[in-house]
């Protein structure tokens, strides 16, 4: 097939000049497919290799009807990928649209959100939304799910798919632009949305597949090609760079990517790499070690780094400064980076029930997708390594013959009904049992099997939330009022604050427990919810961590549980809440990283989901215990600026983190005022200022004249400033 012009029938023709800015001037096959259903109105499945030209299809629908005044919505799975999309679809502003972009906390809802022509957002935030303003969901006329094959996701799934049926429900006639990546079972997604299937292989550079084993890579044809050199990865990377390619390397595990990029930096040889950009003084040992890596034109990107560094990673590469990436999962399943050649080194991952077993056919096929750049690359090299003949063999037909699995829903179990169930009960889309069923009989779980299949886990569900009071049940006899159900003001507020149910049971337990609630016993509660991602518990953890559970016992509001089933899981939760407690007592990330053996990233995504967390257990306490209010207000504060009580006015000062806060509290400067009454050369002097900082946190230049700069407004916004 060949590429189209830029011209489709009814397209709006204030679009195509703007495309071809981006350097378009030819539509793709499938997107010349595709297009024509969308400005027809119609609900479109698109299933596609990765850089076929899938998201252009959906800004097209977005911004054609933005033009015609109707509402667009772009649902993706992940903050980074929103951030991509928003930034993407800003370059249509310039034809009077407004685009924006809500990735926040999950329960608050931004003045002024339902003002835009296009919000680019996560599925959670959207069902958030949903939940707040019903009449916004109803106004929506286009809307966008990106990577919908994650409806399989035992995490996101479920959420993706109750909000596509929820939208369905509440506007029948909206249009429904669905992205996949090429799957198996694209027809029952297609069926499921009553859409028009765009299904295609083709893409825009050839890819190649092969296996690697015994210095040479072994394609499916039949074909050979030689690779030099006597260590495996450095060689794959060395030859296709000296090709003139950039090279992705996908591992297993965070250690095994830096390790595979301080291999490659060393033995490349690739000269000048890239300078990072930040402050030194806010690094730790990870950084350190990506920074030297970086300067040797090689880089390694996992969940653990800070967000400012992946970005680095990510921009570094795309502008061809640095040559080989070794990553995690991570980046095979966010942005967007493509390069001439990816491998696969490992294809196997541990399980403590099931053992060791291959990845799933679809995982490395979108990861081996992203090998081949368009316009740049004259193919794409996915490069599987094998360690056997006969694994080698096994791979082929596994992975490059074969297909990937089916897209099966993930709605039908207990723990995912229960939020959902309440979301629907307490938005008033489900006031009763037979609305629960009809609502169901909408989704993608019915649309592959027979609703009744899940009737005993829904069972479970609506027993939980009316035995533990999220909602109640009109037991009538008569018919129009018999099974009405309704969200009691504790059901209602956990779904407005986007909680698990558990979660909130916990918070009640530790609210009405009748403690006076230290910060330990706070963070342990919050660290107890299934919203909260815990640490895990190693062997060497065992004895300190008993030691800091005799030490804290009493200052917990929940109890310690007896049975060791439960223990094991106490334990996880309270090294959660133990450092949690470490960074509001100013504990360093140096210092952090090393006992808790996470990333600054690892630490900063709990620190995140920990204020959402106690800003909903400070909302529920007005319904149990307005006198601990105050007390978690204090540390939700401390928590966003990770110290003590007596630094928090100092750290509201624009460009002062809590190191500098802390420097400034042992030269006596302890309030904000004190710090703007200095003068610039007494600051400068202390460390991790200078004279540029000085004058700006005291608002006066080293001369005496004032400055310009609001040096007092806002302070630290976020972790990752300063």
């Amino acid at each position: 097939m060949e590429p189209t012009k830029l011209v489709v029938q009814g397209l709006d023709p204030r679009i195509p000049p703007l495309i071809r800015g981006w350097g378009i001037e030819e539509l793709y096959p499938p997107q010349a497919e595709a297009i024509p259903f969308v400005l027809e109105g119609k609900n479109v499945v698109v299933a596609v290799p990765t850089a076929s030209g899938k998201s252009l299809v959906a800004y097209i629908g977005l911004v054609q009807g933005a033009l015609k005044g109707n509402k667009g919505l772009y649902i993706v799975p992940l903050k980074a990928l929103a951030q991509e999309k928003y930034e993407e679809l800003q370059s249509f502003e310039v034809l009077g649209l407004k685009v924006g972009m809500s990735v926040g906390d999950l329960d608050r809802i931004e003045e002024g959100f339902d003002a835009y022509d296009i919000l680019v957002t996560t599925s959670e935030k959207a069902d958030s939304l949903l939940r707040h303003r019903e009449r916004w969901g109803s106004s929506l006329s286009v809307v966008v799910a990106d990577e919908v094959h994650l409806i399989h996701d035992d995490h996101r799934g479920p959420t993706m798919e109750v909000l596509l049926a929820r939208l369905r429900q509440l506007n029948p006639l909206v249009q429904i632009i669905a992205l996949s990546a090429t799957i198996r079972n694209a027809y029952e997604i297609s069926g499921w949305l009553d859409a028009k299937l765009v299904e295609s292989d083709w893409r825009p550079v050839e890819l190649r597949e092969g296996v690697y084993f015994q210095h040479k890579i072994i394609f499916p044809n039949g074909t050979e090609k030689k690779v030099p050199g006597e260590e495996h990865i450095p060689s794959l990377a060395k030859q296709i760079i000296d090709e003139g390619g950039q090279c992705l390397v996908f591992v297993g595990t965070r250690r095994s990517a830096e390790a595979t990029a301080k291999n490659l930096a060393g033995t490349l040889g690739l000269g000048k790499g890239v300078r990072a950009e930040v402050a030194e003084e806010e690094e730790v040992g990870l950084h350190k070690k990506l920074r030297w890596c970086l300067e040797r034109g090689v880089a390694f990107h996992h969940a653990g780094l800070d967000s400012r560094y992946r970005r680095i990673v990510e921009t570094s590469f795309k502008a061809g400064d640095i040559k080989c990436i070794s990553a995690t999962p991570t980046l095979a399943a966010g942005i967007n980076l493509p390069a001439r050649r990816v491998i696969m080194r490992d294809l196997k991952r541990y399980d403590p029930m099931t053992g060791s077993s291959y990845l799933p056919v679809l995982y490395v096929k979108q990861a081996c997708g992203r090998a081949g750049r368009p316009h740049l690359d004259p193919y794409g090299e996915a490069i599987l390594m094998g360690r056997s003949e006969a694994e080698a063999e096994h791979l082929i037909e596994l992975y490059i013959l074969g297909e990937s699995e089916d897209i099966i829903s993930k709605l039908g179990r207990e723990p995912v009904l229960r939020r959902h169930l309440l979301g629907l009960v307490a938005s008033g889309a489900c006031p009763s049992r037979n609305a629960i069923d009809d609502f169901i009989s909408t989704t993608f779980y019915a649309h592959q099997r027979e609703v009744w299949e899940m009737e005993e886990e829904m069972e479970k569900a609506l027993d939980y939330l009316l035995d533990r009071g999220f909602i109640e049940e009109d037991g009538g006899e008569e018919e129009e009022v018999a099974g009405r159900l309704w969200a009691t003001l504790f059901g209602k507020r956990t779904s407005d604050l986007y909680i698990d149910p558990i979660t909130a049971c916990n918070y009640r337990e530790a609210m009405e427990s009748g403690k006076e609630p230290a910060a330990m016993g706070i963070l342990h509660a919050l660290a107890s919810s299934p919203d909260m991602i815990q640490l895990y518990i190693t062997k060497k953890d065992l004895e300190s961590l008993e030691e800091r559970v005799a030490l804290c016992e009493e200052e917990l509001l929940l109890p310690v549980p007896e049975d060791p089933a439960s223990y094991d899981q106490f334990l996880r939760e309270f090294k959660t809440a133990s450092l949690l407690h470490d960074w509001i007592e100013e504990m360093g990330e140096e210092e952090l990283s090393k006992r808790y053996a996470v990333g600054p990233g690892d630490i900063r995504n709990r620190v995140e989901t920990a204020r959402w967390l106690l800003h909903a257990m400070e909302a529920m306490a007005g319904l149990f215990n307005h006198s601990v209010s105050s007390p978690i207000r204090a540390v939700a504060r401390r928590m966003g600026y990770g110290v003590k009580e007596e630094l928090l006015d100092l750290v509201r000062i624009r460009n002062v983190g809590r190191k500098r806060a802390r420097t400034l509290w042992k030269a006596g400067y302890t309030t904000a005022s004190s710090v703007k009454d200095a003068g610039p050369k007494e600051i400068a002097i202390l460390p991790g200022f200078g004279i540029r900082i000085a004058e700006k946190i005291t608002g006066k230049k080293m001369d005496g004249k004032e400055t310009t700069e609001e040096s007092h407004e806002k302070g630290q916004q976020r972790l990752t400033d300063f």
